[in-house]
């Protein structure tokens, strides 16, 4: 998260709770506290967080999107490449992937994700045949 990014987030949290104090520092304060994480997990655990409770603090918004990082790489797939026998090539492939699936960037397990990219083309041509007229049977 960038500095601009932090004043919209605390923003975003003075409009969830209107009741909450915020002044001309505090910005600088959060952005000190989230600025290792990214400004869509964030806003996301503010969100989930105000449906919850009236206030939030940075330590809730942090444990919050600790959950969502680790929700998301549950049933996480290492996929293998070139040079993988190579410690420092795998390590380093491996922490990409991680760090690709616990932002949502990538689906945990890409062979599920193919799967479902199929049920989504299904689904995507009955909503385009919605308000089409039904074709009549041939008998």
């Amino acid at each position: 998260m960038n500095e601009l990014e932090a004043v919209s987030i605390t923003r975003y949290v003075k409009a969830l709770c209107p009741h909450q104090k915020f002044d001309e520092f505090t910005a600088d304060a959060w952005f000190d506290v989230l600025g290792p994480y990214g400004f869509d997990d964030c806003k996301q655990a503010a969100a989930a967080i105000a449906g919850r409770q009236a206030f939030i603090s940075t330590s809730d918004i942090v444990a919050e999107v600790r959950r969502i990082r680790a929700k998301r790489l549950d049933g996480f797939v290492y996929v293998p490449g070139d040079g993988d026998g190579d410690p420092q090539v795998y390590l380093a492939r491996r922490r990409a992937q991680i760090e690709l699936v616990a932002s949502g960037r990538r689906a945990a397990d890409p062979e599920k994700a193919l799967t479902a990219g199929a049920d989504q083309v299904v689904v995507g041509e009955l909503v385009a045949g919605v308000g089409q007229p039904v074709p009549e049977e041939s008998t």
